[in-house]
C-alpha cells in the first residue's frame, strides 16, 4: 500500500468516527521500521489539519523527530546536538502514527504510586475497566499533573552514526524531568505489539512539559503525585 492510499484510508477512518464515540487507527509498523529498517515511507500529517478534537503520538518522517497531537493541536519536536526544537504546524510526514478523536473525556482523580510504565499500563486498564471501556480494543488516555520523573527522548536518525534503532536514539536526545508540571498522551492496546506499541508493553506514551518546550516519547515514569486520567467518555457513563 503506498502513502497515498494509506493517506486516504486516514481520512477514511477520521470521517467514519461519527459513528462511533471514538475510533483508534494508525500508520506505520514499529517491527518494520526497528528490524527492517524501512525508513522511506511516510504519510502527509497535512490531511488531518482540519480534524477537530484529534489526539495524536508518533514519529516524524525518516524518524528525524516526535509527533504529539493534542486537540487537534500539533507539537513536533527534534533534536540536534543536545537542543531541543519545536513545531507548531502540520507542515509534516509521520513514519508512524497512532490517533483517534474524542470529543469528550471522564476525568479521574489517581492518588496511586506508579513507579515504571507496566504499573501504568496495569492502572490504565484498571480504571478503563470501570469506566465501561472495552479493554479488548485500543483506546487513547490523557494523564495531567506535577510529574516526579519522567525519562524521556527524541529520535534523530538524520545524525546517526550507524543503520539502527539504538543509534538513532542517541543521535536525538534523552531528557529527564522531575517536578514539572505537563501532560502525557497514551495508547492502550493489547493486540498492537510491534505495531504501534514495543515488544512487551501495551503502552506508547508521550509527554509535554506545560511550557511546551519539551517533548518526547515515554521511556520511565515515576509519579507519587496525586495525577488527572482522563479515559474517553462513553454515553452511559
Amino acid at each position: 500500500m503506498n502513502r497515498y492510499i494509506t493517506m486516504l484510508f486516514l481520512v477514511v477512518l477520521m470521517g467514519c468516527q461519527n459513528e462511533a464515540e471514538y475510533q483508534v487507527s494508525n500508520y506505520g509498523v514499529i517491527r518494520e521500521i526497528m528490524l527492517e529498517n524501512r525508513l522511506d515511507t511516510y504519510t502527509e500529517l497535512s490531511v488531518l489539519g482540519e480534524t477537530e478534537h484529534l489526539y495524536a503520538i508518533g514519529a516524524l518522517k525518516q524518524l528525524t523527530g516526535e509527533i504529539m497531537i493534542m486537540d487537534s493541536q500539533p507539537i513536533m519536536s527534534r533534536a540536534s546536538k543536545g537542543e531541543v526544537s519545536i513545531q507548531r504546524d502540520y507542515n509534516e510526514g509521520a513514519i508512524l502514527l497512532v490517533q483517534s478523536k474524542v470529543e469528550a473525556w471522564q476525568e479521574i482523580q489517581i492518588t496511586s504510586p506508579i513507579n515504571d510504565l507496566a504499573d501504568l499500563q496495569t492502572l490504565v486498564k484498571a480504571e478503563a475497566d470501570g469506566q465501561g471501556l472495552d479493554t479488548s480494543k485500543p483506546f487513547p488516555f490523557l494523564l495531567k499533573g506535577n510529574f516526579d520523573k519522567v525519562e524521556w527522548h527524541i529520535i534523530n536518525a538524520a545524525e546517526a552514526t550507524e543503520p539502527n534503532h539504538e543509534a538513532y536514539k542517541k543521535a536525538g536526545y534523552k531528557g529527564l524531568t522531575a517536578g514539572v508540571e505537563g501532560q502525557m498522551l497514551g495508547f492502550y492496546s493489547e493486540n498492537h505489539e510491534g505495531v504501534f506499541t514495543h515488544h512487551g508493553s501495551y503502552l506508547h506514551v508521550h509527554y509535554v512539559n506545560d511550557a511546551i518546550t519539551k517533548m518526547g516519547h515515554v521511556d520511565k515514569v515515576v509519579l507519587n503525585s496525586p495525577m488527572k486520567l482522563s479515559l474517553p467518555k462513553i454515553s452511559n457513563k
